[in-house]
């Protein structure tokens, strides 16, 4: 038995988790994936901002304080 495999493949994203799954796959099961806050990578592109130095919050660190 052969398999081949030319399917176009979709990529999900959700939060840092990002998954790859073919489009027949992506289509049949759109509301499970909807449901559980997975998105199309090329829509959350425009979501995401790009990182500039000045947006960037530095931390003070200090010593911890002593226990008596």
């Amino acid at each position: 038995m052969k398999i081949i495999e030319n399917i176009k493949k979709v990529q999900l994203q959700r939060g840092n988790k990002t998954i790859f799954r073919s489009e027949v796959d992506y289509k049949t099961n759109l509301k499970m994936y909807n449901f559980r806050g997975f998105e199309l990578v090329e829509n959350n592109k425009n979501q995401n901002p790009e990182i500039k130095k000045e947006n960037i919050i530095k931390l003070n660190k200090s010593k911890p304080k002593k226990k008596l």
